[in-house]
C-alpha cells in the first residue's frame, strides 16, 4: 500500500469514526424534553406558588427518566448502534435522588436541587465529550448559586424557567450539530 492510499483510508476512517460518534449523540431529546418539563414548571410554580413544584417534580422526573430510557432504546434498534447504558443510568439516578433529598432538606440553600441538576448535566456533558453541554452546566450552576447567595425570588419560577430556556437551546444546538454533514 502506497503512503497516499494508506493516507486516504485514514481519512476515510475518521471520518467513518465523527459520523458514528455523531449518530451517537443523544442528549438533544433529554435536553428539549426537559426544557419544556422545566418551563411548565416554571407556570406551575408561578400560579400555584412554589411548594406545588415538589409534586410535579416527583411525578414529571422519573417520568421523563422513563421517556429519555425509550427513546434511547428505541433509537439503538433503529440505528443498530447504542453505547454502555450503564454511566447514564446511574447518574439519572443519582440525579434523581439527589433533587429529591434536597429538595426535602433545602439546606443550605433552597436551590440544592438546582446545582444537583446542573451537577448531573455536568455529567452527562463529559460522558457525551459535549462542550455545549458542559459549559450550560457550569452557567447554570454558577446562576443557581447567585440565586441562592442573592436571595432572589421566586426561587422556583426564576430557575426553573432559566433551566427550560437553556435546556432548549443546548439541546436543539447539539441536534442542529449532530444533523450536519
Amino acid at each position: 500500500m502506497h503512503a497516499s492510499e494508506t493516507a486516504q483510508t485514514l481519512g476515510e476512517l475518521d471520518r467513518l469514526r465523527l459520523q458514528t460518534r455523531r449518530r451517537l449523540e443523544g442528549l438533544s431529546f433529554p435536553l428539549v424534553l426537559f426544557g419544556g418539563i422545566s418551563l411548565v414548571a416554571a407556570a406551575l410554580s408561578a400560579a400555584l406558588g412554589e411548594e406545588a413544584q415538589g409534586l410535579f417534580w416527583t411525578l414529571a422526573g422519573p417520568a421523563g427518566g422513563i421517556a429519555v430510557s425509550l427513546y434511547y432504546r428505541r433509537r439503538g434498534l433503529d440505528l443498530g448502534l447504542s453505547r454502555a447504558a450503564w454511566p447514564y443510568i446511574c447518574t439519572a439516578i443519582a440525579l434523581l435522588l439527589a433533587c429529591f433529598v434536597l429538595g426535602v432538606l433545602e439546606q443550605p440553600w433552597s436551590v440544592g436541587p438546582w446545582l444537583a441538576v446542573a451537577a448531573g448535566y455536568l455529567v452527562f456533558g463529559g460522558l457525551e465529550r459535549s462542550a455545549a453541554v458542559i459549559g450550560m452546566a457550569l452557567t447554570l450552576a454558577a446562576l443557581a448559586v447567585a440565586v441562592g447567595a442573592l436571595e432572589v425570588t421566586p426561587v422556583a419560577v426564576i430557575l426553573n424557567a432559566a433551566y427550560g430556556v437553556a435546556f432548549l437551546a443546548t439541546g436543539l444546538g447539539v441536534r442542529t450539530r449532530r444533523d450536519e454533514p
